[in-house]
């Protein structure tokens, strides 16, 4: 089968706006896309794209049908909607998940010199903007995406799963922490729990106040007590780089439930009281 010049497959983009490299676009439901490349069917040639969405999976669809719209309650809407390109993106790294040995092993502490590097800063960039883009993401760590040294981002933002988070975010390297008081349970899942939003969550024993101490990305050391979310988070975050999973936390077994049903059971039920 003989194919049209560079310039002919050029031309087929006429009348299109075609994606930029790197774009943000938004779905109709309300999902978020990284465009990765836009490029041509290997055999009619028509103008594809192609994206990813944020757990990692890669998506190609004909460029005509995602520039198009869709009918929405009787409404033509865009079916992606351009949000631009982020000047501090990074790239969304491919999560890890139970199973891999990689969420097992004990990470590498890193010394001032790698923290200050241009190789940590990206890393940094790249799980944060990964956390960003998972709409029920609170925190990645770098053994999550498969480097394993003691490193994690903390992104706290209201998730489907729990809608009426603050936000807050810390760089955490070379964590440790000490429980104050006694553990309880608390509702917990991972990102590394399960595909796309489809998490395990179960409730882990935590202690809802810590005693944490961290290097942050400029290579300052910190040691503050922590409550709340914050400290739960921290400990999960912490815990990672150590190899430790939060299903090692859970006593109770029959708490296992999946994300949906988490939500369905515990936060709508939150909800209506």
């Amino acid at each position: 089968m003989a194919h049209n010049s560079p310039s002919e497959l050029e031309a087929m983009w006429d009348g299109l706006a075609r994606p930029r490299d790197g774009a943000i676009y938004r779905h109709k439901n309300g999902d978020n896309y990284t465009i990765l490349a836009t490029g041509h069917d290997e055999e009619t040639e028509e103008p594809v794209v192609m994206y990813e969405s944020p757990d990692g999976t890669k998506w190609s669809r004909k460029a005509g049908e995602f520039l198009g719209t869709v009918a929405v309650d009787g409404v033509q809407v865009p079916r992606y909607q351009e949000l631009g390109i982020d000047p501090e993106q990074g790239r969304i790294l491919d999560r890890r998940v139970f199973g891999d040995p990689v969420l097992r092993e004990k990470t590498r502490l890193l010394s001032s010199e790698e923290i200050l590097s241009t190789e940590i800063a990206q890393l940094i960039k790249d799980i944060r903007y990964t956390n960003k883009m998972k709409k029920a993401g609170v925190g990645l760590a770098a053994s999550q995406v498969g480097v394993p040294v003691a490193l994690s981002v903390i992104g706290i933002k209201p998730t489907p799963n729990r809608p009426n988070l603050e936000p807050f975010e810390q760089v955490i390297i070379n964590p440790s922490y000490e429980g104050i008081g006694e553990p309880v349970s608390m509702w917990e899942g991972c990102q590394s729990a399960g595909l796309s939003d489809e998490v395990m969550f179960a409730q882990a024993m935590r202690y809802e106040r810590v005693r944490a101490e961290w290097t942050d990305e400029h290579a300052k050391k910190h040691a503050e007590e922590l409550d709340g979310f914050v400290a739960h988070v921290f400990q999960h975050e912490a815990d990672h780089t150590d190899g430790v999973l939060f299903v090692d936390k859970v006593q109770d077994p029959t708490t296992f439930m999946l994300a949906s049903e988490y939500r369905r059971r515990v936060v709508m039920n939150k909800s209506a009281e």
